[in-house]
């Protein structure tokens, strides 16, 4: 019984060791970047920004007075997933820029190049907000997700009426 405590106890012990691990890699990377910012991060802001993008022309191009008809069932829904991708993304940007604050960490150097001391604080604050910048990328991906295989369902619709159009002539 007792080797299966120590065993317990050892892999407690490494899961610790991997968690300390992972916190003190972000923030060192966070301190070392030029702006304090960690790279998972900016990737997180550029994904949001392209799905931004994406659902704001998918929006421009189902204009209710460039298609002069009522919405499809499809369209409408399309519209409305596009809604969701622009809030969940803008959310996520506001959440992002709230840790790319120096001005609120470090208040005697607004202009200068921005000391290790608040870059660790911004990295610090990053690992801390980790969790909720997770969930709110988790929500984007799903919305992503929906807008992608609405996008898709309405093409193959599309499609689908178009071949039966042409075997009927």
């Amino acid at each position: 019984m007792e080797a299966i405590s120590a065993l317990g106890v050892a892999a407690s012990v490494i899961q610790i060791v991997n968690l300390a691990g992972g916190i003190v890699r972000d923030i060192c990377e966070g301190v070392q970047s030029a702006t304090g910012e960690l790279n998972a991060n900016i990737r997180m802001r550029e994904q949001a920004d392209r799905l931004k993008n994406l659902a704001s022309y998918v929006e421009n191009t189902l204009d209710r007075r460039s298609i002069k008809r009522p919405f499809t069932d499809t369209e409408a829904l399309l519209i409305k997933i596009c809604h969701e991708c622009n809030e969940k993304a803008e959310k996520l940007a506001q959440k992002l820029a709230q840790l790319d604050q120096p001005d609120q960490l470090d208040h005697d150097q607004p202009d200068k190049k921005l000391s290790k001391s608040t870059k660790f604080k911004m990295a610090v604050y990053a690992v801390w907000e980790k969790s909720d910048i997770e969930d709110m990328r988790q929500r984007l991906v799903d919305a992503k997700d929906q807008l992608m295989m609405v996008i898709l369902a309405s093409l193959q619709y599309d499609q689908f009426r178009l071949d039966i159009r042409l075997s009927l002539t």
